[in-house]
């Protein structure tokens, strides 16, 4: 399966990229740190979104799609989204009294260049296939993840609901694992008798609900549970 590939990568890559994050920081050298994330960002993301941006309306430019970088075949995009998450961990005290409007703007704008960009592809017929280097969608992660920290850490949800993000949050990489085999099927049988977005919106709650239960059933086994679902 696709992810496993992505999964290697981020194993051999993360006990180096750990040292890095911590020399960096015991050393006061986290500008130079944000300097190689910039070029990193640049490289894989802003320059790849441009030329795909441009190319919907004819005016593509040339350029070099790939970069060779320690390891994978060249897609560094996945290090951005490591520090992305180290950086929350490290300076959650400076998120906690971020500008919580600022991020929640900032989701709701990537997700509607996301979704003109989608429609305009669907209009001249071109597949919008824009990946996890996305520029959009790397800037709507981080914001989504800053906005469910300061949702959560300042009680604002009621228990059941806050009851319902742990146990999503706890079985997300068993969720991540079956939902593709889920949606294989689904596109063979074809059985969910709608069109357009309401079956992208019929598979998501049909594939979401399924994975969950399975998942849920998997985890009574213990050795099943820590060693293949990676829940402690």
């Amino acid at each position: 399966m696709w992810y496993l590939q992505a999964i290697v990568g981020v194993y051999l890559t993360l006990p180096l990229l750990a040292v890095m994050l911590q020399w960096c920081k015991r050393n006061h050298m986290m500008k130079y740190l944000i300097y190689i994330s910039a070029g990193i960002l640049c490289l894989y993301s802003l320059i790849p979104t441009v030329h795909k941006m441009l190319a919907l309306s004819g005016n593509a430019f040339t350029y070099i799609p790939k970069f060779s970088f320690l390891v994978m075949t060249g897609d560094f995009t996945f290090v951005l989204y490591l520090v992305a998450g180290w950086a929350f961990h490290e300076y959650r005290d400076r998120l906690m009294r971020g500008n919580a409007v600022l991020l929640s703007g900032l989701v709701v704008c990537c997700v509607a260049l996301l979704v003109v960009s989608a429609y305009y592809c669907n209009v001249q017929g071109d597949p919008f296939e824009p990946g996890l280097c996305f520029l959009t969608i790397i800037l709507a992660s981080i914001a989504v993840f800053g906005v469910v920290i300061r949702i959560l850490a300042k009680a604002v949800l009621s228990q059941p609901v806050k009851h319902a993000v742990n146990v999503v949050a706890r079985y997300s990489f068993g969720l991540y694992a079956i939902h593709l085999p889920i949606m294989s099927v689904l596109n063979k049988v074809q059985i969910i008798p709608l069109h357009g977005w309401l079956l992208y919106l019929a598979y998501f709650a049909v594939s979401f609900v399924s994975s969950l239960a399975i998942v849920w059933l998997l985890s009574k086994n213990r050795i099943i549970a820590r060693y293949l679902l990676l829940m402690k």
